[in-house]
């Protein structure tokens, strides 16, 4: 048994590794992440997973294979693993962090099964508010028949890929951040509400820009800041600023997460959110956040919690609860256990064999 406090410094490791990882979370993609060991040493299910960023190695391949008993991961960057397929003759199961990179891959001869991640529905789906009355690219469908196994974060992800006759399996992702101590969850003053990320369209900043101005209109006691852009936020400042707030707002069209939100659960944030990725799963409507659609929901909402001090302090708790609630440690070993078990491995040696690009 696998308890949050204990898979939450398995994952961690070294709190350099940990800070590492989270300096570059909201970067562009820079120096290539050197070849890393993650999860049991001595471990006798070995796993390749390739990545292309910070994101992917810090939220998908450490989380999702350290804390797992008797597996060891091997985190690689796609460009050595294109460089060097024969990487693949010492592990069991090749796992492509995302559909982009599984794509760069084709032309490398895979020795051994694979899983293709899907983390957001941009990777398949135009970025377009109307996006799930749209089909798929058919040349991306396609590319999963190469894969033995197809994997995405979301509920939302999995029925939409079903709707294009792909069968996937959920495995979800979660906040790495710091559970705050419940005593610290007081608010006084004015409210803060909060947002994060890169200035993407499907973000739609403009409705968050939209529920300010209404709130200021209304004169509501509410500030708003809002953090979108590409360069590096290290943890500590990123964790200081979530905790200036007791509102975290999502206002995406399309999400695979969004993992700030998870953060923001974690410190102890009210999520407003759109019903998009992950959110819907985690949010309970009314207990620990609310689902809103339109600016005027928001706004609703907004006003609720800043003349309810009793209520909006109740949801903080709420919110710190349901994130280790359903994104524990166990929540997470659990669907990793059943990826790594819903396809076959073969009884291959681990050892020189041939393998190079088509």
């Amino acid at each position: 048994m696998i308890d949050n406090l204990q898979y939450r410094l398995r994952v961690a490791g070294p709190y350099q590794l940990l800070k590492d990882a989270r300096d570059k979370l909201f970067s562009s993609r820079q120096d290539r992440i050197p070849i890393r060991h993650v999860g049991d040493a001595t471990g006798k299910r070995r796993v390749l997973f390739v990545h292309q960023g910070a994101w992917a190695i810090y939220n998908v391949g450490i989380e999702w294979f350290s804390a797992i008993p008797g597996v060891t991961c091997t985190m690689v960057d796609v460009e050595d693993f294109i460089a060097k397929p024969e990487l693949q003759h010492e592990h069991d199961l090749v796992v492509f962090g995302y559909t982009q990179i599984f794509r760069a891959c084709l032309r490398v001869v895979r020795t051994r099964p694979s899983i293709v991640c899907v983390h957001d529905p941009r990777e398949l789906f135009d970025e377009v508010p109307d996006w799930r009355s749209h089909r798929a690219n058919p040349g991306d469908i396609e590319l999963f028949k190469e894969a033995d196994l197809v994997v995405c974060t979301s509920h939302e992800m999995r029925d939409c890929l079903a709707e294009e006759g792909v069968v996937a399996i959920c495995v979800p992702t979660t906040s790495l951040l710091p559970a705050i101590p419940s005593p610290l969850l007081e608010t006084r003053g004015r409210l803060r509400v909060t947002t994060v990320g890169r200035i993407y369209r499907r973000k739609r900043f403009e409705l968050f820009r939209e529920v300010a101005t209404m709130s200021r209109t209304k004169g509501l006691p509410i500030d708003f800041y809002a953090k979108y852009d590409r360069r590096p936020l290290p943890e500590l400042k990123y964790i200081s600023y979530l905790d200036r707030s007791q509102i975290y707002m999502v206002t995406s069209f399309q999400e695979g997460g969004p993992l700030p939100a998870m953060d923001a659960m974690q410190r102890g944030l009210v999520v407003l959110s759109t019903p998009v990725g992950q959110m819907p799963e985690i949010v309970v409507d009314a207990s620990s956040g609310f689902i809103c659609c339109t600016a005027s929901e928001f706004i609703e909402r907004l006003s609720m919690l800043s003349n309810d001090p009793a209520m909006l302090s109740r949801m903080r708790r709420e919110s710190l609860n349901r994130i280790n609630e359903v994104r524990s440690g166990r929540t997470i070993a659990d669907a990793v256990e059943k990826m790594l078990t819903a396809i076959p491995i073969p009884a291959v040696p681990h050892g020189p064999a041939d393998a190079g690009e088509l």
